[in-house]
């Protein structure tokens, strides 16, 4: 499999039960267009109603020739929160799976909300992060739940939640990590989630103060 360098390059590979651990090179790939080769081919993008200079798009990536990625941006918030979002529904039935492989290629260029914000602490929300992935799944009772996880480049510690990862301001980075994995496959506040029936949706994307 072969990843391209993308703004937000959003790749999930399964691997199932008893046929051996799957990497992050094997197994059934579940998101369409997953280094925007096609465009916004597979994606659905939206922005707040509140999110004053927001844009999100496909954009030629500089990090090499003839590749895309999904690139946002969003100015002059006044330090108010709002959001932007590609979403793709993939329901896929991951209830034989033993791995879940999120493979991410990303670049935090700013943001300036210093931590997953107050709201989400109060209001039981996933955070607010210049880069965020939500994974949409129902559980074996039918149940819905997500798995969210955010990427920022600097957090005061002034808030709760525990599900992001730091790297470094203006950098590609890739992460790849197997989602069931119980140190991974955790609500924002540390704490186990059920397992698995349907992922339902991927959704990727900002929200915040100012952010890209």
């Amino acid at each position: 499999m072969k990843h391209l360098g993308a703004l937000l390059l959003v790749v999930l590979v399964a691997g199932l039960w008893g046929a051996g651990s799957a990497s992050a090179q094997a197994g059934d790939e579940l998101v369409v267009n997953a280094n925007f080769a096609a465009g916004g081919a597979g994606w659905t993008f939206s922005i707040a109603s509140t999110c004053g200079n927001c844009w999100i798009d496909i954009v030629g990536d500089d990090s090499g020739p003839e590749r895309n990625m999904l690139m946002w941006e969003r100015t002059g918030s006044g330090a108010s929160g709002s959001a932007l979002a590609a979403q793709q529904r993939v329901d896929a039935d991951v209830s034989q799976y033993e791995s879940l492989w999120l493979i991410l290629e990303l670049r935090v260029i700013h943001h300036s909300l210093p931590n997953s914000g107050w709201w989400s602490d109060r209001n039981n929300g996933n955070g607010e992060y210049p880069i965020q992935v939500t994974l949409n799944f129902t559980g074996m009772d039918g149940q819905p739940f997500s798995w969210s996880s955010g990427f920022l480049a600097n957090h005061d510690g002034s808030t709760a939640l525990r599900n992001y990862t730091l790297v470094p301001l203006g950098q590609w980075t890739t992460q790849a990590v197997d989602l069931l994995l119980p140190a991974a496959w955790t609500d924002p506040r540390g704490f186990a989630l059920p397992r698995p029936a349907r992922l339902v949706d991927v959704i990727v994307g900002g929200s915040g103060w100012d952010f890209s």
